[in-house]
């Protein structure tokens, strides 16, 4: 009896010593499983509703017919050093008229009552210098575009307008749930509000996030999605039922970029694991690469379970992930989002008749296109399906997750049975990249346009944001999905 009070009082002592970021002593916490997670993510995709077409019609308002010719901005000009003032201003409104006349979310940003007073104000400052070096010029035109567009894609040299924002989070303050509250892991405290730097939360749940380790374990961590601040982190205080709190550092989560390598297949302790990190196929080789990479979908059909890892796919060929799953389920997989060009029909009709692209013929039900308006079409507008599903499909994301890398989150969204786990995407599926390589004829310098334009459900993929994880990782994304499936 001696014995069992001096344990007890020892443990207790130890809990009251300890702060809430101390993970040296845990208390037992609620017991979770995968199918647990698997509910509350079906419940997530049963929510999702994805936005009327109907929207789309007014970014076709104010349009003007297009006439520019831009096929001479394909040709390359080296960069100049200098360039005059009449240069600077000629590449400048050609720069905007092609922003006009072809970007696809030119009316989504403001257009003209927004683009036209911009132009006239850089014309201005343009004409108060003889000559201008190419670096000043250069900073010129991207800080005068940049406070108005958010689009991951559209850049300039090597400046993206809408460098990512991403989240904030902590390894250290881990949280158990039961109900709708959350308690601190060691001390036992009830959480009652999360403040700090402007941020001010009261619906816990949306913050405190189910995540895992790389053994399994559920834990619940705070993260805090941010557009307005370019920090490295902040402070939050976490406040608790008895009045007292604790102050807590959030950061960026720390992601490593996977270097790249052709699609894999693989058997890790009994489970298959695939991955992808591009989708572009534009070579012969890569188009092979393409066809290895739709093989592994008829190996995995029949599989109970197998793991999806897109980390570090920063996109390509929007029609890859649409084929992977058809060839996986036999189904056409929708998105989530509605999706128009700024290009007329039968031009986009052939585009789809491309290598790398499957024909118009055989994808009208997952890649329908119609008209829609005087010059642009839309795609991808059959209605959202929540597939069923009983083969269970891990997809592994982290913060270079973009464009065609999001599209198979996205599609996975749409199935029964699918978790999301990692960090969030990289939040760059506003848009394409139609024209990856362009160039201004006096200065020289490169920029990117797309003509596509995509509109998604209320938060659900914020452009630097990204799509968020169903379940956080406090390590490495593979690790952990393999504990939580052999757990199962």
């Amino acid at each position: 009896m001696r014995k069992f009070f001096t344990a007890t009082l020892f443990i207790f002592m130890t809990m009251i010593l300890s702060s809430c970021s101390s993970r040296d002593i845990e208390e037992p916490q609620e017991t979770t499983t995968l199918q647990t997670l698997l509910t509350t993510a079906n419940a997530r995709r049963a929510d999702i509703i994805k936005p009327d077409y109907n929207l789309l019609s007014a970014q076709t308002q104010g349009r003007i017919p297009e006439t520019i010719d831009y096929s001479t901005l394909f040709d390359y000009v080296p960069l100049a050093e200098t360039i005059t003032s009449d240069e600077a201003i000629a590449d400048v409104r050609l720069y905007f008229e092609v922003l006009r006349q072809l970007y696809g979310s030119y009316i989504y940003f403001g257009g003209d009552a927004v683009f036209l007073p911009v132009l006239d104000a850089l014309v201005a400052e343009l004409a108060t210098r003889d000559i201008w070096t190419i670096n000043d010029f250069e900073r010129r035109v991207f800080s005068a575009l940049n406070p108005i567009i958010n689009d991951n894609h559209l850049t300039l040299m090597y400046n993206r307008f809408a460098p990512y924002n991403g989240v904030f989070t902590t390894a250290l303050n881990t949280f158990s749930r039961e109900g709708d509250n959350f308690y601190c892991l060691t001390t036992g405290m009830q959480v009652v509000d999360v403040v700090g730097h402007s941020h001010i939360q009261h619906d816990l749940e949306h913050i405190i996030r189910p995540s895992i380790d790389e053994s399994g374990e559920l834990l619940w961590s705070i993260v805090i999605p941010r557009v307005d601040f370019a920090g490295r982190g902040y402070f939050v205080n976490i406040y608790f039922e008895d009045g007292t709190s604790s102050r807590v550092w959030l950061h960026r989560p720390i992601s490593h970029h996977i270097p790249y390598h052709g699609p894999t297949f693989e058997i890790i302790d009994g489970i298959p694991v695939v991955s992808i990190r591009r989708a572009y196929f534009e070579t012969e080789a890569e188009y092979e690469r393409l066809n290895t990479f739709l093989g592994f979908a008829e190996k995995l059909r029949d599989e109970p379970m197998f793991i999806l890892d897109v980390r570090s796919n920063s996109g390509g060929n929007g029609t890859v992930p649409g084929r992977f799953f058809y060839e996986l389920t036999g189904e056409f997989v929708p998105t989530n989002f509605a999706w128009m060009f700024r290009w007329d029909y039968a031009v986009h009709r052939e585009l789809l008749t491309q290598p790398g692209n499957i024909s118009y013929e055989a994808t009208r039900e997952f890649f329908v296109t119609r008209p829609f308006g005087e010059g642009h079409t839309i795609a991808h507008d059959a209605p959202r399906v929540l597939l069923e599903n009983e083969q269970i499909v891990i997809v592994l994301t982290d913060r270079f997750t973009g464009s065609a890398g999001e599209m198979f989150v996205d599609m996975l969204l749409n199935m029964e049975n699918t978790l999301i786990i990692g960090h969030n995407t990289m939040g760059s599926l506003h848009a394409d990249t139609t024209y990856p390589s362009l160039h201004l004829p006096y200065s020289g310098l490169l920029f990117s346009i797309g003509r596509a334009i995509m509109l998604h459900p209320e938060g659900h993929n914020v452009e630097g944001i990204g799509i968020a994880p169903d379940v956080w990782v406090n390590g490495d994304a593979l690790a952990a999905a393999l504990a939580l499936l052999n757990a199962y």
